[in-house]
């Protein structure tokens, strides 16, 4: 027969596991109704270009509009808004080659 130790172990552990289980589906069910719904934004990274070890500066297209931004561990910066953006200029030229001065 089994100990009333190994049952009394054994049904301490399956109460374990399963407080466990449920405070994981309810943090998730929180942090789904903190969040909200998330909404389809129409964003586009046209061009990313490095321009230091943690920096970057890009081209992303938000809708309509064409935004330069700077990207950093510092966090995302706005730089200007572009009129007209050609997404390609030269074909077959990647804009990721160093431009000779």
């Amino acid at each position: 027969m089994i100990s009333s130790g190994w049952l009394s172990l054994a049904a301490s552990f399956g109460l374990t596991l399963g407080l466990l289980l449920g405070v994981l589906l309810l943090i998730k069910r929180l942090q789904n109704r903190a969040t909200g719904p998330v909404e389809s934004i129409p964003l586009r990274v046209l061009k990313r270009i490095p321009v230091g070890p943690k920096q970057s500066v890009a081209i992303l297209q938000v809708g309509d509009r064409s935004l330069v931004v700077s990207i950093s561990d510092h966090g995302t910066r706005l730089l200007t808004e572009l009129d007209d953006v050609v997404e390609d200029p030269v074909p077959g030229v990647s804009a990721d080659l160093p431009v000779p001065l």
